[in-house]
Parts: structure tokens; C-alpha cells; sequence
């Protein structure tokens, strides 16, 4: 039978271990075209123009970037780990069989007022250097008393007038012998018990008979300011997994609601990681190059099935000069077409291969006869300036023409292979939500 006042250091068993380059002048777009000069347009940017970054350029920008997610990879959780959440480890077995020894917990630390049940972690007479693992038993105002002979742990909640047995599922087995509290508060009995005092707490171990806890002198009753949190759930080992209360529990009971949530955002981001690589690509618009169509910021749906190229269809294509850029356009040309730009109005003039009707890309972006038009009833190509569309390539053009003229690829047309696929939907801002 132990005595309290002689027990060997229980530190051990109740300790805690706290665990580019850019050039975009002002030469009128049409002037470059007009030029044969290969020139590299954003559809999806801020910019109008750009050129090929050198390969050490895009290694300083990697690396930079790099360094940057680190910085606040570790800012956020310096931020968590001292503010919100912490994790520690059991030493000890104290709360056997809740806990045991070299458990893992991850422990709340942000907004907590202790309650019953609570499993806490404190430094005992404020000191940092140790922390104790415990159970909240009684909270300021409440009355306490231990049944020597039975071990039984009598309570009177503040604001009752009636005792009553606590029924403690969790403990290894009830107090035999020296009760602790039984020697420093000798006038302590069912009629009164021991008062816990305000911002103080009761806890003990739930391995009653092997834990220094609030019965020993040198712990007693426990300051809130000492409390450094509360246990919320187990993370290690992986077998024991979950929270460190019983099913029953509300804490139990949010722990598995967060977990079910988990597990459905995380199937989610997988079938959607799955869908983007295989059946559509989600693209941000970062331009206004076609505008009024498409705004800076909206979110586009493209569609990855095989596609056959259509007059006016709107598609996202990957650069084969610029590794990692998307650009939107609208197609106004296919292989075998012959396509001439207006320099002074801007109009895109195609001949459909086979034809001999010159075609004007109109207002609504569909191809017209242009004799339709009272203003292009006669009209002469520059012939220097006309171009044949490459078997293999498609050309195409931004539907605002003040911001671009012409697409990115080689010779201005757009190999098929970089397509990613057809414009389909606009996911963002839900006030445009749906089909184009």
C-alpha cells in the first residue's frame, strides 16, 4: 500500500514530453504580323507579349518560388504549433489504460476552458519545464470527495444540492488505500467535501493507483492558467488511431464527423485529380485578351475528349515555346485555309481551303461571306501578307483584337497536339455559371 507523502518520483510516468525577361512595345500588333515576325501573344495573362525566359531565369524563378512555399510552409506552422495545436507524447503510465506509454496526442491550445472529462496537459506549480497528462474531474465550485474504504469518487456540482458517484468506465481500477486528499483535508466528508477553489481544477490519473495527480499535496488543485490544453485525438500508433474519448463522447463524435468529411474531400480531390488528367482541365483566365467572351479571373472547363476542330470554337492549348503555359483562343482557321489580317481595321479574312470566297470573321465570331458586309464589298488581300494555315495546325485569335491578333505557336498557327481540348464550361463566378 503507497503512501503519497513517500511515493517515489512518479516523473516519469506522468511527464509529458512537449513535444524574364519582357517586351511588349507599343508597335501596333497588326505592323508585327504585317512583319512576319514571330511573336509570342498571352491569351491567359496579364501581359500582351512575352518572350522565352533563359533556362537560368526559370531555375532563379524556381528556386525562389521554393524557398517562398517553405518560408510560409513554416510560418503556418510555427503559427499552429504555438497557437493553435500541439502535439505531444505520453511518458509514462499514468492514464493507463486510456493512454499509454509513447502515445502521440494532438492537443488544442487555442479557446479552451477545462470541463469535466477533459483530458488535460498542465505544468505542475507553474513549471514549463514539466507537464503532466491528466482527467479534469472537478471544475471551480465543485465539491469533491474519495471514499476510502470503496475508492468511490464522490461529486457536487456547483449550483446542486445532490451528491453522486461518478461512474468512471475509463479508470484501471478504483483507489485502494491512501486517498491523498484524505490526509491534507482530515475535516473533509460527504457533508462538505473539498471546495475547488475558483480557475482551479481537480484531475487525476486513470490509473488511479500508479499516477501523482491533484490528491498529492504536491499537486492539489490545478491553476487554469497552467493548463496548456486540452487532448483532443490520438495520431500515433497508427493502430490506435483516433480520440482519446469514448464513442459516445461530443469530442468522439466531431473527431469522426471531421474524419468522414476528411475522407470525402479527399476522395473528391482524388476522382477530381483523376478527371483533370484524363477527361478536362481546369483554366484561370489571367487576361483580357477575350474579353467581352471570357473576364480576368473567371474559371473555364475544358473538355480533354478527342476533339474535332470547329469554325469559332473557343480552345485552351499549351505553348510548344513557353514549358507550363496555357492560352484560349477562338479558331478562325483550319489546314489548308488561307487567313489575311486587315492591318488598318483588324478584320481576320479567311479563304476555306477549296473555296474561292474570301470569309470575314464577324462580330458574333463566325465565318460570313465578305460581299455580306455593305463595307468590305470590295476589298483587295495584301497577297504578301497571306498565309496558308500548315496540315497539322490550326490559327486562331483572341476575340478581344485590341489585345491580341495573333496565337502563340510556331509561324502564328497552333499545332493540334498542344490542344488540351474545347472550351465547354464557365465554372467561376457562379453568376456565369453554365454553358457558354
Amino acid at each position: 500500500m503507497k503512501d503519497f507523502e513517500n511515493e517515489k518520483d512518479l516523473s516519469k510516468e506522468n511527464n509529458i514530453t512537449e513535444n524574364n525577361s519582357n517586351n511588349c512595345g507599343d508597335k501596333n500588333p497588326m505592323s508585327n504580323f504585317a512583319d512576319n515576325r514571330e511573336e509570342t501573344v498571352e491569351t491567359i495573362g496579364d501581359k500582351d507579349c512575352s518572350l522565352p525566359v533563359s533556362s537560368g531565369q526559370k531555375v532563379l524563378k524556381e528556386v525562389v518560388s521554393w524557398i517562398a512555399c517553405i518560408l510560409v510552409a513554416v510560418v503556418f506552422a510555427f503559427v499552429l504549433r504555438n497557437h493553435v495545436f500541439t502535439m505531444v507524447m505520453v511518458d509514462g503510465d499514468s492514464m493507463y489504460p486510456t493512454l499509454k506509454h509513447k502515445e502521440r496526442l494532438f492537443t488544442r491550445i487555442i479557446s479552451y476552458t477545462p470541463e469535466r472529462g477533459d483530458i488535460i496537459i498542465f505544468h505542475p506549480n507553474h513549471n514549463p519545464k514539466t507537464a503532466y497528462v491528466k482527467r479534469v474531474i472537478a471544475t471551480e465550485g465543485d465539491r469533491i470527495w474519495i471514499d476510502e474504504m470503496t475508492g468511490d469518487v464522490h461529486l457536487l456540482k456547483k449550483g446542486s444540492d445532490t451528491w453522486e458517484i461518478l461512474d468512471e468506465p475509463y479508470i484501471n481500477e478504483k483507489i485502494r488505500g491512501n486517498i491523498g486528499i484524505a490526509q491534507k483535508y482530515a475535516d473533509d466528508s460527504p457533508e462538505n467535501g473539498l471546495l475547488i477553489k475558483d480557475n482551479h481544477v481537480f484531475a487525476m490519473g486513470d490509473n488511479r493507483n500508479n499516477s501523482r495527480d491533484s490528491r498529492d499535496p504536491s499537486v492539489g488543485q490545478i491553476s487554469n492558467s497552467t493548463i496548456v490544453g486540452k487532448a483532443i485525438f490520438r495520431w500515433w500508433p497508427l493502430s490506435e488511431f483516433g480520440s482519446v474519448y469514448s464513442e459516445n463522447s461530443p469530442e468522439a463524435k466531431a473527431l469522426k464527423t471531421v474524419g468522414i468529411w476528411l475522407l470525402i474531400v479527399a476522395v473528391l480531390f482524388v476522382v477530381l485529380a483523376f478527371c483533370n488528367k484524363f477527361f478536362f482541365r481546369l483554366i484561370k483566365v489571367r487576361g483580357d485578351s477575350m474579353s467581352p467572351t471570357f473576364k480576368k479571373s473567371q474559371r473555364l472547363i475544358a473538355a480533354r475528349k478527342k476533339y474535332n476542330a470547329g469554325y469559332g470554337d473557343v480552345v485552351a492549348y499549351e505553348s510548344e515555346t513557353e514549358d507550363g503555359k496555357i492560352f484560349v483562343s477562338r479558331i478562325a482557321a483550319m489546314p489548308g485555309d488561307l487567313v489575311w489580317i486587315d492591318s488598318e481595321n483588324g478584320e481576320v479574312y479567311v479563304k476555306k481551303c477549296g473555296e474561292n470566297e474570301w470569309n470575314v470573321l464577324d462580330e458574333t465570331f463566325s465565318l460570313i461571306p465578305h460581299n455580306e458586309k455593305s463595307d468590305m464589298q470590295n476589298f483587295e488581300p495584301d497577297e504578301q501578307q497571306i498565309r496558308e494555315v500548315k496540315d497539322g495546325y490550326l490559327f486562331a485569335v483572341g476575340d478581344n483584337r485590341n489585345k491580341e491578333y495573333m496565337i502563340l505557336c510556331k509561324d502564328n498557327q497552333i499545332s493540334k497536339d498542344c490542344i488540351i481540348g474545347k472550351i465547354v464550361f464557365r465554372l467561376w463566378p457562379f453568376s456565369k455559371f453554365g454553358k457558354l
